[in-house]
């Protein structure tokens, strides 16, 4: 957001306003609390040292939602440990609602990690398909497949 008095943009204003889904995205990927919150932390530091690099205000929410994902996969591969979704304390969460948990308690049953995302990125930060395919550097078909695939597995999960 621009600054009405100074003209410049408010890079702690916007990140504020984007931190509980930059949290939840963090966390879709890593299951973790802890390390969602330092998914988080990294990617600010990180944005907040190349935000001259930003070339459009308007593009702020994908560029530091991007720059979350990929620090996010880097603290996966970095630690290399998988945490069982069951052992995720989703009540935990500093900025959950009820209808987060409902949200995550349906997502915590698609089994692949890149699906939970794609779900996340489209309904709790409204990208598109497109902009998902550019975010995760994967072929907007296969965005829209594993999209399509993890709605129906949530849906038969709604139903039982």
């Amino acid at each position: 957001m621009i600054d009405s008095d100074s003209g410049v943009f408010d890079f702690e204003q916007q990140f504020l306003l984007l931190e509980k889904s930059l949290y939840l995205t963090a966390l879709s990927i890593l299951r973790n609390p802890e390390d969602a919150k330092d998914a988080v932390q990294e990617a600010i530091y990180c944005a907040y040292r190349k935000r001259n690099s930003l070339k459009s205000t308007t593009a702020f929410k994908a560029w530091i939602t991007k720059i979350v994902i990929n620090e996010s996969y880097k603290i996966f591969h970095k630690r290399k440990k998988f945490i069982d979704i069951d052992e995720c304390d989703y009540f935990c969460f500093e900025f959950a609602k009820d209808s987060d948990l409902v949200f995550f308690d349906l997502i915590s049953k698609l089994r692949k990690r890149t699906d939970k995302t794609i779900v996340i990125l489209r309904f709790y930060h409204d990208f598109s398909l497109k902009q998902i395919s550019e975010l995760l550097k994967i072929p907007i078909s296969t965005v829209k497949s594993r999209y399509y695939r993890a709605l129906d597995k949530i849906k038969s999960e709604m139903e039982e």
